[in-house]
């Protein structure tokens, strides 16, 4: 959503003989800026003065959303923000992941449904997130990984799960990860890419079939032996993706579905390449689905192949492909992402594309039919990062997340009433919301304007807050108290403002009450 003022306020009206009274209004400020994405291995930009968080919906059943449900949700949600910012996301199969703007990582999914701190970790750059495993790379170049670990995916030496993080040893300078159903990738700042974990079908892109316990070189090499500098790499269900510096893509792995490209149906436990192309058509992003392949080209266009059962090649079809093809109609897209049988792009202007399998509301279109052509993802602008992540079991589906702005302000207020009558000596309690817009999970503190203010409380009266404090969602009572010495209104209200702020993002919400004093009770 595009930043914005607003303030909301009647013309004054009368009630009763001489009572004057105002409807209540609202003013929200917000001081924000959108983080953008950095480069490969870059640290993050920290929240204040800027501030991110993600949005999710799909498949939802272990709280993968962080919406605080287990719901499947058909449109995005905001996910709920510990008040960092988020600025990084992954999407696993039943978990997700995201790196908050002071460099520490926080999972929710398999049973929590709110973001949770990942102990230990800080100073993160990239994560990724498999089926049941998380990878993180740390400004250091080191990788981190936990989870499960049965095929070796976590690259310690062990199949033993690790509820934890533990380093993956031999790993440094590392500046992109990628995790798979159960292997995982990494890229180093010499371009040279390195795998581990399961290998049934030469997804390692070692020359074998041999699951690795700890990381092994992937053999890419061009012609005359000479290395290919990697810059990203992607990890599908049981197939692997490589793009060069140059704008080429290798493949490995399965590819009973195509989803190699290469024009055939056989597995390969070596690198192959692609495609090419020259000029703006070199490719600039990829991502790996559970059986197809999609990239975003330089000049905005998308090629896809592989499975298509459920129109995730975006071509109008549900005929598999072994080769790239277009997305017809589909242009300026940045970033693509895969998941189970739908595949999503996001465009230069913010937006989001998708397109496949819906049963379960995995493109975020409000419905649940199938899509073979993309349509837009309503209601999500100012995107900077997509990521959607593989079913976690059979009959289940996938799930998408997103990063984008926050859209200002973080929250308002809302009082169970606009007026009140106070007597002097007496005291009046209502009850004051802090309602989210964003999905975020800020703390505010409440006050009242200062007495300065045209809109302070009058003389004489008090307002007391049954906590000073409290987080977005949450109800918290306020009593105001009008000293026995207090004169009477004489039927003139006064509008005085309840205040609220917080820190990340800068932002203050504030709601108007008319307050008229009147005689003492006798």
């Amino acid at each position: 959503m595009s930043r914005h003022q607003s303030s909301v306020s009647a013309p004054a009206k009368q009630h009763g003989t001489g009572r004057r009274t105002r409807a209540a209004g609202m003013v929200f400020l917000m001081a924000a800026t959108v983080i953008m994405s950095t480069a490969a291995g870059a640290p993050k930009p920290n929240a204040p003065g800027g501030w991110t968080h993600a949005a999710a919906w799909g498949f939802g059943a272990s709280g993968q959303l962080g919406d605080g449900g287990t719901v499947n949700r058909m449109t995005p949600v905001g996910v709920r923000d510990p008040g960092l910012g988020f600025v990084e996301v992954a999407s696993g199969g039943n978990h997700s992941a995201a790196i908050a703007a002071d460099g520490t990582v926080w999972t929710w999914g398999g049973g929590s449904v709110v973001p949770v701190q990942v102990p230990g970790l800080t100073g993160v750059t990239r994560i990724a997130a498999g089926r049941d495993h998380t990878l993180a790379v740390r400004s250091d170049g080191t990788v981190w990984a936990w989870g499960a670990n049965e095929e070796g995916q976590l690259g310690d030496g062990t199949q033993e799960a690790r509820d934890t993080p533990v380093q993956v040893p031999g790993l440094e300078a590392i500046v992109e990860v990628a995790a798979g159903t159960s292997h995982s990738l990494a890229v180093r700042s010499d371009g040279r890419a390195f795998a581990w974990g399961w290998n049934q079908f030469g997804q390692l892109g070692d020359v074998s079939e041999v699951t690795r316990l700890s990381p092994v070189p992937v053999h890419l090499h061009g012609g005359h032996g000479t290395t290919i500098k990697v810059v990203k790499v992607a990890a599908g269900m049981a197939h692997s993706m490589a793009l060069t510096s140059g704008g080429s893509i290798y493949t490995w792995g399965q590819n009973g579905s195509g989803q190699l490209g290469d024009g055939t149906s056989e597995n390969r436990n070596v690198p192959g390449y692609v495609y090419g192309g020259s000029g703006t058509a070199t490719a600039a992003d990829i991502a790996a689905g559970e059986n197809h392949s999609i990239a975003a080209l330089a000049n905005g266009t998308v090629l896809t192949w592989g499975d298509n059962f459920g129109g995730q090649l975006g071509d109008g079809t549900t005929t598999a492909r072994n080769v790239p093809g277009p997305v017809p109609g589909l242009t300026g897209v940045t970033q693509v992402t895969a998941g189970f049988w739908f595949s999503a792009a996001r465009r230069g202007d913010g937006t989001v594309r998708s397109w496949g399998l819906n049963y379960l509301g995995q493109l975020g279109d409000g419905t649940t039919t199938n899509r073979l052509t993309p349509v837009p993802v309503p209601g999500l602008t100012g995107v900077t990062e997509i990521d959607a992540g593989l079913r976690p079991a059979f009959g289940t589906s996938s799930h998408t997340l997103v990063v984008r702005p926050v859209p200002p302000p973080g929250f308002r207020l809302e009082v169970e009433r606009d007026a009140i009558d106070l007597p002097a000596g007496g005291s009046v309690t209502l009850n004051v919301t802090v309602v989210p817009v964003n999905g975020s999970h800020q703390v505010v503190s409440l006050g009242t304007a200062p007495p300065s203010s045209a809109l302070a409380l009058p003389a004489g009266v008090t307002a007391t807050f049954g906590s000073g404090s409290i987080p977005v969602g949450e109800t918290v009572n306020v009593t105001f108290t009008a000293d026995p010495q207090t004169m009477p209104s004489h039927g003139e209200s006064s509008t005085v403002a309840l205040i609220g702020t917080a820190s990340l993002p800068a932002s203050t919400a504030t709601t108007t009450l008319d307050i008229l004093i009147t005689d003492p009770v006798s």
